[in-house]
C-alpha cells in the first residue's frame, strides 16, 4: 500500500467499508457539499465545536441525517490519517482500487470526487504539518479544570503535644485558608497533572503564561506572514 491508512488497513473496523459506502450512496451534490465542513472539522479544539460544524453541515446539505453523519464521519477519519509528509492524493487512489473501495459502476465519479477532497487535504498541509512538529516531543495540552477549596485551620493540631490524648482532644478552628486546585488534561492516554497553590502563586503562574503568550506572538510575527504558527483571525 502507497498511503499511511492502508498500510495498517488490516486495523480498521469492521463498518469500515460500510461507512465508506454510505458516502458513495449520497447525491453527487451532496457529497461534494461535504468536503468544506469536514476541513472545518479538522481545526475544531472541542466537541461542541465538532457539533455545531456538524450540525451546520447536516442543515446546509440537507438529506437523510444518518447517511450524512455517517459520511461526515468517515470522512473525517480519512482527514485525520492522511499524513501531509507522506501521502500523496494518487497513492491513495490507487490504494483505494486495489482494496476494491469503491463501486465498479461509481468508480470515475468517486475518483474524482476522491481528487477533490484530497486536493482539499492538501491545501491544509501546511498547518498540519506545523501541528505535527508542535506537538512531536512532549504531550499536548488538552484542558484545565481548576476548582476552589478552602482548608480549616486548627488553633492546636491534635499530635502536637507530648501527652496528646485523642478523649481529650477538641478541635478548635480558627480560620480558614483558601487554595486553588488545578487539574492539567494531556492528551497521553488521559494523563492528568494535580497541583494546588495560593492566591499569589495562582497570580505568578498566570503572569508567567501571559509572559509566555506575548514571546509566542513576538516570536510569530518574525517569521512573517508565510510561516506564521497560529492562524491570522484579523483580530
Amino acid at each position: 500500500m502507497r498511503t499511511s491508512l492502508f498500510n495498517k488497513y488490516a486495523s480498521l473496523s469492521a463498518d469500515f467499508r460500510k461507512d465508506l459506502d454510505a458516502v458513495w450512496s449520497l447525491p453527487k451534490d451532496q457529497r461534494d457539499a461535504l468536503i468544506d465542513p469536514v476541513i472545518e472539522l479538522l481545526r475544531t479544539q472541542t466537541e461542541g465545536e465538532s457539533k455545531q460544524v456538524l450540525e451546520r453541515a447536516v442543515a446546509s446539505v440537507g438529506g437523510d441525517e444518518a447517511t450524512l453523519l455517517k459520511s461526515l464521519s468517515v470522512l473525517r477519519y480519512l482527514a485525520r490519517q492522511w499524513n501531509p509528509a507522506r501521502d500523496t492524493p494518487e497513492g491513495f487512489l490507487e490504494d483505494v482500487k486495489k482494496l476494491s473501495l469503491v463501486p465498479s459502476e461509481k468508480e470515475s465519479e468517486a475518483g474524482g470526487f476522491l481528487l477533490t477532497f484530497l486536493s482539499a487535504l492538501q491545501s491544509d498541509n501546511v498547518r498540519r504539518m506545523r501541528e505535527m512538529f508542535a506537538n512531536s516531543t512532549a504531550p499536548n495540552y488538552a484542558g484545565a479544570l481548576p476548582v476552589v477549596d478552602f482548608r480549616p485551620v486548627f488553633d492546636v493540631p491534635f499530635g502536637t503535644g507530648l501527652r496528646d490524648k485523642i478523649e481529650d482532644y477538641r478541635p478548635n478552628l480558627v480560620s480558614w485558608v483558601p487554595v486553588v486546585l488545578v487539574e492539567i488534561h494531556t492528551d497521553q492516554n488521559n494523563e492528568k497533572i494535580l497541583f494546588q497553590c495560593q492566591e499569589t502563586e495562582l497570580r505568578r503562574l498566570i503572569e508567567t503564561l501571559q509572559a509566555s503568550l506575548m514571546e509566542l506572538e513576538v516570536a510569530s510575527k518574525e517569521l512573517g506572514p508565510n510561516l506564521r504558527l497560529t492562524e491570522d483571525t484579523g483580530e
